[in-house]
């Protein structure tokens, strides 16, 4: 299972898996790409 996750960019997609996400991850990949 897998969260798509797609920055303001629409070339830039990512892809996490459920399982290996938290917060705080989540919260820090947002803020570096944004």
């Amino acid at each position: 299972m897998y969260i798509l996750y797609s920055n303001l960019s629409p070339t830039m997609t990512y892809k996490f898996e459920v399982t290996h996400i938290t917060p705080q991850k989540f919260i820090s990949v947002t803020l570096l790409l944004s």
